[in-house]
C-alpha cells in the first residue's frame, strides 16, 4: 500500500482496494489497523500521507 501511495498520493480507496485484488472493506480494515498512513482533507481534494517516510 506505501509504494501506491508514494506512487499517487491521490488515489482513492476504490482504486488502491482493485489493485490489491481485495475488497474494499478489507482494504479500510488494513487502513484502520496502520499507523504510519492516513489521509489528510476530504473527499476529492484530500491526499494520502505516509508519517515516518522510511519505507
Amino acid at each position: 500500500m506505501l509504494s501506491i501511495v508514494k506512487s499517487n498520493n491521490r488515489i482513492t480507496r476504490k482504486e488502491m482496494a482493485e489493485k490489491l485484488s481485495i475488497s474494499l472493506r478489507s482494504f479500510q480494515r488494513i487502513i484502520n489497523e496502520m499507523d504510519e498512513l492516513h489521509y489528510v482533507g476530504s473527499g476529492n481534494r484530500g491526499h494520502w500521507e505516509i508519517k515516518n517516510d522510511q519505507y
